[in-house]
């Protein structure tokens, strides 16, 4: 990895990109289960492949177009790393509540939020490649990425104000019965 930022530094920044994108994917392929197929669904877990699969896509892309680096670097952060941030806030926020049995099933709205984000990030990436459309872009994707996080808030914010000595709901939770 710190050969690819050698190579950018000394006037080769496709290369060094592209090695970082490589050497990420390797680690993402061996290391981690997000080519692998999933022992349970779940809308977590497929938002965080979602994200990986994004943050490689990104990495790649400005590794490809390095005259659209930035808009590329947007599906690392905005695509990749809002996801997961997204995803492991679900998690939190529905474990916290004691509603273990919602993360088992779909979640809607943090589909509807991935898919917002995705959008988002793409818009914002896409920008690059039309310059007269530059700002309009710019702010639809700055929209579409709030509006991704007013979705997600929408159908997860009841719980933020669940207090732990109020009564739980019944979870179809087999743990928690």
């Amino acid at each position: 990895m710190p050969a690819s930022f050698a190579l950018e530094v000394y006037g080769y920044p496709l290369l060094g990109q592209f090695l970082r994108a490589m050497v990420l994917t390797a680690w993402f392929a061996i290391e981690t289960p997000v080519f692998r197929p999933a022992k349970i669904s779940s809308t977590t877990g497929n938002v965080v492949r979602l994200a990986i699969i994004a943050m490689l896509a990104g990495w790649i892309a400005a590794a490809f177009w390095p005259n659209a680096r930035v808009g590329s670097l947007h599906l690392v952060f905005v695509a990749g790393f809002g996801l997961v941030t997204l995803a492991v806030s679900t998690r939190v926020i529905l474990g916290h509540a004691g509603r273990h049995d919602l993360l088992v099933g779909r979640l809607r709205s943090l589909r509807w939020a991935a898919g917002l984000v995705l959008l988002a990030a793409a818009t914002r990436m896409s920008a690059d490649f039309l310059p007269p459309q530059r700002v309009s872009h710019h702010i639809y994707a700055a929209w579409t990425w709030s509006v991704s996080g007013l979705v997600w808030l929408s159908a997860l914010g009841k719980w933020l104000w669940h207090l732990e000595n109020q009564p739980k709901t019944r979870s179809a939770c087999p743990r928690r019965r």
